[in-house]
């Protein structure tokens, strides 16, 4: 199979539709908690594949808008590992679900045309009814 930029997107669209479904799978499905570590290697080939041109990707991106917001957030992770004496295997987890999410974000703004950011906002915004029902 060979990858091109439609399969990645299809890959970011599947990975927004996981995220959503995940908590259902786990809780009344009975799947384990592992299922996360699916998302983190979605999550690592959407990110490899967004930034394999750097070049591109920086005049398309403004990441130095973001990177101070990361560094503000590693900082508070940090001091909040040490007021509260955290076990570093806890801190390690918290760092992975946080960034977890800056790389998605790097990626989706590569990846995704802004059709497709209105396309699977106007799909996410039509589910929300049925969250409503659902979580009743």
């Amino acid at each position: 199979m060979k990858i091109n930029s439609n399969s990645i997107r299809n890959l970011i669209k599947a990975h927004i539709v996981l995220v959503l479904i995940f908590p259902f799978l786990w809780s009344v499905c009975g799947l384990p908690w592992d299922i996360v570590y699916v998302l983190d290697a979605m999550v690592c080939i959407e990110f490899a594949w967004a930034f394999r041109d750097i070049q591109t990707v920086m005049r398309r991106v403004k990441l130095w808008y973001v990177i101070p917001y990361l560094l503000l957030m590693l900082l508070y992770l940090l001091l909040t590992q040490l007021a509260n004496f955290v076990s570093p295997v806890l801190s390690v987890m918290a760092y992975r679900r946080v960034f977890r999410f800056f790389l998605f974000y790097f990626a989706c703004s590569v990846l995704l045309t802004v059709q497709n950011v209105e396309k699977i906002m106007g799909i996410l915004i039509n589910l929300q009814p049925v969250n409503l029902v659902l979580t009743l």
